[in-house]
């Protein structure tokens, strides 16, 4: 550095001058400043300390030598100093947002009422079949057995004689079977009732009891089904209208109660079909004794039927019975079980206007579901002279919902 500029620089450190003159100086003196209008105003940084004096010769030196790379065009860089970049202003916090509660409004969903159906019980029918003697089906015919199955106005097939043989048939059951064959029983008639094991003793059983001319399709049937020749007695024993005897067949899968029968002839004639409608609707002889001791009027079989499809209970009818002796029949009890009056219901209702309500009235308002609470409010604002028949009307023109 030349003498001239540790001058000026002397100066600008001594407020003698100040930093744009100085800039103006050194520009004269050829220096590449950046001047004021490209960039802030520069301050030039302060001169280091005086050197001792045994180092000005080395410094005088030194200023010789950038002279020298002056002179030879060599780039000098000076450095000045920067102000700081004063601090960003403090950002104010973010002011909390309070989002507002949102309300949904609750949605109250009718009950639906869905009338009682009664799903009769199916009993699975019983398949009566000798029990096999060997679990690997053998390939071919025992010769011994084959032989032994054999007569002369008998042939079974080979896989006929395997499945007897499987069955344990015996040949004395073959016997037994042709003691009392018919003549238009084929080899696949004796075979089937072989394999299901109808003998000469059920056969005698059945022609004793009047079916002695069924044929062998119907008494593989029977016997598949486990109809007994106890059931066949007992069943002919009711002497039931419009019997048959492919009728014995429905008693011994659905269960029919032979002593329920009987009660329900007491009411009148019941039909074969009728009574095996009892027995796939589990009408009990218990139901049926209950029933008639209540004497209802128009109590048949067909209304019996008809109560145990929608669970109409004795107890029930005891207690509708004695809120309302006088109109109750068979019939007015299946509505109002269809409707779902419970008993407390119409009981409430009578005690709300104060004098017994007809039961068909009764059913009239649970059809449009009027409520006990709606009854209360109408009659609490319309006085005494309110009826029912007011509070029906009512409900039909949807008016209940607006009292005060």
């Amino acid at each position: 550095m030349t003498k001239e500029r540790l001058m000026i620089l002397q100066m600008v450190e001594d407020k003698k001058i100040t930093a744009e003159d100085a800039i103006t100086l050194l520009n004269a003196l050829g220096d590449d400043v950046p001047s004021p209008a490209h960039s802030a105003r520069p301050h030039i940084a302060a001169e280091p300390p005086e050197a001792p004096e045994d180092e000005e010769e080395d410094m005088e030196e030194e200023d010789e030598d950038e002279e020298d790379m002056e002179d030879e065009g060599d780039e000098v860089h000076h450095h000045f100093y920067m102000p700081p970049i004063p601090p960003m202003p403090e950002i104010p916090p973010i002011p909390q947002i309070t989002i507002p509660e949102i309300r949904i409004p609750q949605i109250t969903i009718p009950e639906i009422k869905i009338p009682r159906v009664h799903i009769p019980h199916m009993p699975r029918p019983v398949v009566h079949v000798r029990p096999l003697v060997h679990v690997r089906r053998p390939r071919f015919v025992d010769p011994s057995y084959a032989a032994a199955m054999k007569r002369p106005e008998v042939e079974f097939t080979p896989e006929q004689l395997i499945d007897l043989y499987m069955a344990d048939v015996q040949p004395s059951d073959l016997d037994d079977l042709l003691s009392v064959r018919r003549q238009e029983w084929s080899n696949q008639d004796l075979f089937k009732l072989l394999i299901h094991g109808v003998n000469s003793k059920t056969i005698l059983e059945m022609h004793e009891l009047g079916l002695g001319n069924t044929s062998a399709a119907f008494l593989v049937e029977l016997a598949i089904h486990d109809v007994t020749t106890e059931l066949v007695r007992q069943v002919l024993a009711l002497n039931l209208e419009d019997f048959k005897p492919q009728d014995l067949v429905q008693f011994a899968i659905h269960d029919v109660d032979i002593e329920a029968v009987k009660e329900a002839q007491a009411l009148g004639p019941v039909r074969a079909r009728e009574a095996v409608e009892m027995g796939i609707h589990d009408v009990s002889a218990s139901y049926v004794r209950a029933m008639r001791q209540l004497d209802l009027p128009g109590l048949n079989v067909r209304r019996l039927i008809e109560m145990s499809i929608h669970d109409v209970t004795p107890g029930y009818a005891v207690q509708m019975h004695s809120l309302q002796p006088d109109g109750l029949d068979s019939h007015r009890l299946i509505e109002l079980m269809i409707h779902d009056v419970s008993v407390e219901y119409a009981r409430q209702i009578q005690e709300i206007f104060e004098q017994p309500v007809p039961l068909k009235k009764i059913i009239e308002l649970c059809i449009h579901d009027v409520s006990l609470e709606q009854a209360r409010k109408a009659r609490a604002v319309y006085g005494a002279e309110f009826g029912v028949n007011d509070l029906i009307d009512m409900a039909v023109q949807d008016n209940l919902d607006n009292l005060a």
